[in-house]
């Protein structure tokens, strides 16, 4: 409290008036909602949303430059964003969340990776491995195609934990050819 006293220099009297004076330097209370429920990029998941709270301005940072100045951002890249939540008050805080990512593709195979369809080999079996579910070409799911034509067949494998995909192809070749048969003399007589 800032009191003054005045005086009067024709009668010397005196009198006073106040001003009280008070402090509001409490820093807000800033926090961030994870509004995808994850912190993992995927190739499932491309982008994680999340807002800042507790303040009236935001400024978001990656670390090397300012992403965003809304309170809400959309984070593609992996790595550590910081919020810096001011108050009505003209004072800041920070909170920061750090965003990982997991997209390595599965390491998708297929047996055998080429073969010949014959007159006595009808129909070939391939088999994939390296993931968890599986997309073939020309039609069909599941670990194992048979297929009876010569062709390029792709399957591509799907990782449950991340969404990436990956592909790998086995050509099939056909050789059906019917042998030139002779017989000599083709007439004769006994």
């Amino acid at each position: 409290t800032y009191t003054v006293t005045g005086t009067s220099s024709s009668n010397g009297c005196t009198a006073t008036a106040s001003s009280v004076i008070g402090i509001n330097t409490t820093a807000p209370t800033a926090g961030i909602t994870n509004n995808t429920g994850s912190t993992e990029l995927t190739c499932a998941r491309t982008s994680i949303s999340v807002t800042a709270t507790g303040g009236t301005a935001y400024s978001w940072s990656n670390g090397s430059s300012v992403v965003s100045t809304t309170a809400d951002l959309t984070i593609t890249t992996a790595g550590t964003y910081t919020v810096t939540v001011t108050g009505s008050n003209g004072c800041t805080a920070t909170d920061a969340v750090t965003i990982t990512s997991n997209t390595t593709a599965p390491s998708v195979a297929v047996a055998p990776t080429s073969g010949t369809l014959t007159c006595a080999t009808t129909s070939i079996t391939l088999t994939a491995s390296g993931a968890d579910s599986y997309s073939w070409s020309g039609g069909g799911t599941g670990t194992s195609k048979s297929v009876t034509t010569a062709n390029t067949y792709t399957v591509t494998g799907t990782s449950s934990s991340n969404g990436c995909t990956a592909t790998a192809s086995s050509v099939i070749g056909s050789n059906t050819t019917a042998p030139s048969v002779a017989v000599s003399p083709t007439t004769g007589t006994l």
